[in-house]
């Protein structure tokens, strides 16, 4: 019994070994088919095979099939593991971060949504960049920075990226701050207190008229109710009906008028955000 337990894990660590050193034996051909993969645009199988190579591979070869690795993990969308094959390649003690590492450093973090690292790394990047990937730095600094509601970044940023741009692109950049600039920003605060104060007034300032007139009529209707019930002294039922009405109608209609606010901004910068987006330095 206890030679079994010996021999079992045995046999299983030499067919582990065998197969480990199988797989390396054959990684030069595994390279050049996923070479040929990559050059040949099937995205997802070089993906994959890089993959498996990457797990059996020495140092040397990771170094040898990094970049290709890290496009194609970029391009199947497999953002996280993106992120882990750059920053081991920022630890390796050669010269093998360049300005297309540096930049797919940066749209792997804004794709992944994490927009404060997005911005660290430009700032990190920006001090000793060349002018093609500086262009590129400062368009994903002012993506984030929208992202982010930085405005106050925003016009120099975008004052940055027009010394990159020829005078067409620096028309059309103009145009698109001065939209961002006049864009017409709904107050939450002035559109909560107006329904509070009278309920349809915070509908209205938002030029929202069929909400503003149902809020009115709903609540004048209701009001008027509570004080016919009131009138003829029935107060245990008009209390009851006060109870009920105001944190249902009352107050659900000053919140209903700061959630229509806050949608309405949400599309105006999400539309002024679509146009920055479409705008290219290059």
């Amino acid at each position: 019994m206890k030679l079994k337990r010996i021999y079992i894990p045995v046999i299983i660590v030499l067919i582990a070994s065998n197969f480990y050193f199988t797989q390396a034996q054959n990684l030069p051909n595994a390279i050049q088919k996923a070479d040929s993969l990559w050059q040949a645009n099937d995205i997802e199988a070089a993906y994959f095979l890089y993959d498996r190579i990457w797990f059996f591979a020495d140092p040397k070869t990771q170094q040898k099939i990094a970049h290709n690795y890290i496009n194609a993990a970029f391009k199947s969308e497999q953002y996280n593991r993106s992120l882990y094959l750059i920053n081991t390649l920022k630890n390796w003690s050669e010269p093998n971060f360049g300005s297309d590492q540096k930049l797919l450093e940066v749209a792997t973090h804004f794709n992944l949504e994490n927009w404060e690292d997005c911005l660290n790394s430009v700032d990190h990047y920006l001090a000793d960049s060349l002018n093609e990937l500086e262009a590129n730095l400062y368009y994903f600094k002012l993506l984030c920075e929208l992202k982010l509601g930085q405005h106050d970044s925003v016009q120099n940023t975008v004052q940055q990226l027009k010394k990159f741009a020829n005078l067409s692109k620096q028309k059309e950049l103009d145009s698109i701050l001065f939209n961002y600039q006049n864009a017409q920003f709904v107050s939450i605060k002035k559109a909560q207190i107006g329904s509070l104060i009278l309920p349809g007034l915070g509908q209205l300032y938002q030029k929202n008229y069929s909400n503003a007139a149902n809020a009115f009529i709903l609540n004048g209707s209701l009001m008027g109710a509570f004080l016919i019930t009131a009138h003829f002294y029935n107060w245990p039922q008009a209390a009851l009906f006060w109870v009920y009405y105001i944190p249902h109608y009352y107050l659900g209609n000053a919140k209903s008028s700061k959630d229509l606010a806050i949608e309405k901004n949400k599309k105006t910068n999400e539309s002024i955000y679509q146009s920055f987006q479409k705008w290219n330095p290059n």
